[in-house]
Formats: C-alpha cells, structure tokens, sequence
C-alpha cells in the first residue's frame, strides 16, 4: 500500500526555490485574475513570479497580490501593508474552491459518484451450484460476496454455529440456524481452508493484489483533492450500502459502494474449535446478531436483522510460518487496514480475485 504527500500552499515556496529553474508561460487571458506562471521576462531576474494585479518583482522568487505589496527571496526583500495578502509565492489558485495536490490543481468538490461499477457476467459454482456476481475495479475483477463454500477439509464455520450469544439468554445455534448467516455473510475459514475456498479460475487475493486495490481507491481519492486533509476514505468507499451498524457518531455509518464491491462484515471467530467453543474459550465477534423476541432462543433468531461491525477476509500471503496477512474494515472507521492472524487460531472471510 503507496502513501502519498501532498504540498500545503505554505510549504509550496521552499521547494520550488529550490528546484525550480523555468516554467513556461501559462495564462488564462484575464488581466488581474486567474494562474500565472512565467519564466524569467523583461523586468524580472530569474526565478518565478506571479501576479495578482499591477506591481514588479526583482530577482529570486516573488510574489504579489496587488499594488503596495510584494516579497521576493532571494535578491533582497520589501512588505508593504495596504495592497491585500498574497498566497503561496508561485501559485495563483484558479478559483476559490481549486486545492493543489502537489502536481496540478484539481476542484475542491468534485463529483462524489465516480464511473458506474464494472459488473461482469455472473456465475455458478459448479461445486455447490452457488450463484456470484463479478466486477471490475481498475485492473482487477474480484467476487461481489464473501465466499460460501464448504470445502472437505479444514476448519470453516457460519456465525454463531456451536457457540453462546453472550448478548442474550445463553443458546445454540446449530449448523442449520447458522446457515442463515452463511447465506447473508459468507462462510468462515481458517487459512489452510481458506486456501481452497475458491472456485476454479479464481484465488485467494495476496497481499500485493490487496494493496493494488486499496490504491486504486486512493489513487482517485488523491486526483479529486478528497483526501486533501489525510482522510483516507478507502473503506467508505467500498463498504455494501446496508447492512452495517451505526457507528453513534452519525448516520453515515453504511458505506457508499462505489465499486460494486460490496464489503458486508462477516464477522470472525477465534479458537473456533468444538471443544474450544464448548469451553467458553473460544468466540465469535464482528456481527450483532438479532432476536424476535427477548428471550434468545433459537426459533425466535432473525439473520435478516443482523449489524456488521467487522470484515475481515484472508490473504494468500503468509507473514510467518504462524499468521498470514489479513484485511479489515469496521463499523465506525473509514479507513481499511493490513492486520496479521493466526492461521490456525481465527476463522475469518473470503473473497476471490480472478486469476
């Protein structure tokens, strides 16, 4: 996952003294407005100046924001009070809602909406004859739901199946009543079971094809002048638009599915073995699940009520012989993060990239 820097206006001047040597002329035609960006002409010494109105600068880097005042660096400096505040020596913004992100200008608000999702043509497991959609984002064409297959082997588990609700009247769910969860959420996986999840044509994601789709998202994020002030909103951005709980702070807390993604939190489970489980030392957490009624019984549990607080889902990427790399969304943050589990320890989420 790339980080980027972008240039406050402020801090703009000491770099371009220091690395810029010409520009080439750039004008919008209107005298006393607009951007203006020159190399050196009669009356200025090297450097780059710009204008806001009437006034001359000298040598170096210069600035003006109308008659009476002026600043240069480099050949001597003057201030005059009266003739209005420049901004940042070298850049003349465009207009009032126009930001700078360190290589061109770009709207302040642009449209929300990007392009419309890129849906492929849907298909059938032939395993399990389960039925997905496919999309598109940037490069990569990935599953639009968390994976439900039950392979042969390994540890994999629906939501709640075996385990005490310790939010109601301690009950069961059995692998029938889970499977309500199953077909909302997804099943859930230990790494090795995860492994095999897939159908054919499809993999697990690795960390690298991870990355590469949350910076497709910044990317955007980062050209439409968004994440002008680091609010790195990659998780708003590809969460379902139902489904999750509200986060108390304000009724945004589904997300906008810009992408067809679809990200709904399935939820894990740790040390989500039967005798663990039976124990009271293993658990599940990430779904509120919901009661028709306040007693907590199986008959009276309702899936189709259920809150998302958290999605986690498998990379094929292994970080030591113990864990391997995961990734997380949850109900009350906007950002999507790289977390490491154990392999063997957490049962957690699936989605599939095409190979």
């Amino acid at each position: 996952m790339s980080f980027k820097l972008k240039l406050v206006p402020l801090v703009l001047p000491i770099l371009l003294t220091s690395c810029v040597t010409s520009i080439g002329d750039y004008d919008d035609g209107k005298s006393g407005s607009g951007t203006t960006l020159r190399s050196s002409s009669s009356g200025n010494s090297g450097g780059l100046s710009s204008s806001g109105g009437s006034g001359s600068s000298s040598s170096g880097l210069s600035s003006s924001g109308g008659s009476g005042s002026s600043s240069s660096v480099g050949g001597g400096s003057s201030s005059s009070v009266g003739g209005g505040l420049s901004s940042s020596p070298g850049i003349v913004f465009p207009s009032s809602s126009a930001v700078y992100n360190g290589d061109e200008f770009c709207d302040a608000n642009p449209p929300e909406q990007p392009d419309p999702p890129v849906f492929g043509n849907p298909f059938v497991d032939s395993r399990d004859n389960k039925r997905y959609e496919t999309v598109k984002i940037g490069n990569q064409i990935w599953i639009t739901a968390n994976m439900d297959y039950k392979p042969s082997s390994g540890n994999t588990k629906c939501y709640g199946q075996g385990a005490v609700d310790p939010n109601v009247t301690p009950t069961w769910l059995s692998e029938q009543q889970a499977q309500a969860n199953c077909d909302k959420y997804g099943r859930l996986y230990d790494w090795a079971a995860a492994r095999t999840a897939c159908p054919s044509g499809w993999r697990l994601p690795t960390r690298d094809d991870w990355n590469k789709l949350m910076d497709f998202v910044e990317d955007e994020l980062f050209q439409n002048c968004e994440d002008y002030w680091f609010d790195w909103d990659v998780a708003t951005r590809l969460k379902a638009t139902s489904g999750w709980k509200p986060n108390g702070n304000s009724n945004d807390y589904n997300g906008k599915d810009y992408y067809g993604f679809n990200a709904i939190g399935g939820g894990f489970c740790v040390n989500c073995n039967e005798s663990s489980l039976t124990a009271g030392s293993g658990y599940y957490s990430g779904v509120e699940l919901n009661y028709k009624t306040g007693g907590g019984t199986p008959a009276s549990f309702n899936p189709a009520l259920n809150q998302s607080v958290n999605a986690t889902w498998w990379s094929d990427t292994q970080h030591n012989a113990a864990d391997a790399f995961a990734y997380e969304m949850t109900y009350d943050k906007q950002v999507m993060n790289e977390k490491r589990h154990s392999k063997t320890e957490y049962l957690l989420s699936v989605r599939c990239i095409r190979n």
